[in-house]
């Protein structure tokens, strides 16, 4: 399964994207996202957080099936927050570190 990750700033521009595959399962942790499928990555991901934004006060008690995504989730919010109080980050900013890049792939390959 392929995964596409990405932390959308306050003007709706993508401050970070990161293209994954699972490696649970015997997966090797490659994307295996089609030409087609990556130029609609970033609108599947808008729509999603309509989505997520509609339903986020529904519920508080998420399925087991989900706990693994919200620790993930977890891991990197705590590395998010660690690389913008950084006082050379500029807020809406891209995120270019190569270590906030490899912590969140190591959290994608410890939960997903």
């Amino acid at each position: 399964m392929s995964y596409y990750f990405a932390i959308i700033g306050t003007q709706d521009n993508p401050l970070f994207e990161y293209e994954f595959g699972t490696s649970k399962q015997g997966g090797d942790g490659q994307a295996r996202f089609g030409e087609q499928a990556r130029h609609l990555n970033q609108f599947i991901l808008h729509s999603s957080l309509d989505i997520v934004e509609e339903l986020q006060w529904t519920t508080g008690q998420l399925p087991q099936t989900e706990e693994a995504i919200k620790n993930f989730f977890n891991e990197v919010y705590e590395n998010y927050v660690k690389a913008i109080m950084s006082p050379f980050y500029k807020a809406n900013q891209e995120i270019k570190s190569p270590i906030f890049r490899q912590k969140v792939a190591a959290a994608g390959r410890k939960y997903l």
